[in-house]
């Protein structure tokens, strides 16, 4: 996760309010040479660094710099994870060209993270233009609506030259993508399993075994070295 629900802190130079209004703090920042600076030293040690924007939920902080890109939902506001982009405002897409074009300039890896994990819905019920939109696109239902936003944002991706991973809450959903798509699966080797046997190449990093934070937050218990290790990926395969 470069960015999240809590802080935009990636500087950008089309669009300076992202990081001007979203970031935790004006000095907790990355510019863009502090980026190129993570890869450099990455790369001299034979590490990957792969960017995570993840879109289109958890974007509450996108919206800190430029409101109208993301849903309106009093009812959820409380929970700022609950935010999730406004795929029906075409200026949304434009800030994501801008976005993803100049962060696919800096992190030279094929691969590139736009998430797509736990959207809610619900927030984008209550946002009276996205209702209106999808009246106005013959969308049925917020899957449709979701659809929309992954070919469109995917297709971003894919223009920059690079190979869009996803989190598994996209093949959950039944979203359609390409064959070529990884996608990350944080839930369980069935999940795992599921991905695989559906012909998709995929990341394992279930939560129950190698989330290195679990013990430090509430909600997640502390997960001892034996059982990382004991993780076994092929498990049930």
């Amino acid at each position: 996760h470069l960015v999240d629900a809590q802080s935009f802190p990636v500087e950008t130079t089309e669009f300076s309010n992202l990081a001007g209004a979203g970031a935790y703090a004006p000095y907790l920042t990355y510019s863009s040479a502090d980026l190129a600076d993570i890869v450099s030293y990455a790369t001299a040690r034979g590490v990957r660094v792969l960017p995570e924007f993840d879109v289109p939920g958890h974007a509450y902080a996108w919206g800190l710099g430029y409101p109208n890109i993301t849903a309106t939902c009093p009812g959820y506001a409380a929970n700022i994870n609950n935010i999730p982009l406004n795929p029906c405002e075409p200026f949304t897409f434009d800030v994501l060209k801008g976005v993803i074009g100049e962060m696919a300039g800096i992190f030279p890896d094929s691969f590139f993270h736009v998430g797509g994990d736990e959207v809610v819905y619900g927030c984008w019920g209550e946002d009276t233009s996205i209702q209106q939109c999808m009246k106005d696109k013959g969308f049925a239902s917020y899957n449709d609506l979701m659809q929309y936003f992954v070919s469109t944002n995917d297709g971003i991706v894919n223009s920059n030259h690079k190979t869009v991973i996803h989190w598994n809450d996209v093949f959950d959903e039944g979203i359609t993508v390409p064959k070529g798509t990884v996608y990350q699966v944080w839930t369980s080797h069935t999940v795992l399993q599921q991905v695989i046997q559906a012909g998709y190449r995929a990341i394992l990093s279930n939560s129950n075994a190698w989330y290195l934070n679990c013990g430090f937050n509430p909600g997640c218990a502390y997960i001892s070295w034996q059982e990382m290790y004991e993780n076994f990926i092929f498990a049930n395969m």
